[in-house]
C-alpha cells in the first residue's frame, strides 16, 4: 500500500495580505478553540482509512475543523 499524502495545510503561511493568515483572529475567538482541540486530537485512525487514488485530498484535520466551527 502506498502512502497517503494531503495538501499542504500551513496555518503559519505567510500570504500577502495579511502577513498571517491567523493575524487578524482576535485571542479569544471561538475559533482559537477549536484549533487547539483539533490540533490535540490523534487522528491516526481516521487518517489510515484514506486509499490512494484520485487527487491529493485535503487534510483531514483542516476539514474536521471547518466542521466542528460550522456547527
Amino acid at each position: 500500500m502506498s502512502k497517503v499524502q494531503f495538501r499542504s495545510y500551513n496555518q503559519g503561511q505567510t500570504v500577502l495580505f495579511p502577513s498571517r493568515i491567523d493575524e487578524r483572529i482576535p485571542e479569544n475567538s471561538p475559533v482559537r478553540l477549536i484549533n487547539r482541540i483539533v490540533d490535540g486530537l490523534d487522528l491516526m485512525r481516521l487518517i489510515a482509512t484514506y486509499e490512494s487514488g484520485g487527487t491529493t485530498p485535503c487534510n483531514p484535520r483542516m476539514l474536521l475543523k471547518a466542521v466542528f466551527y460550522a456547527y
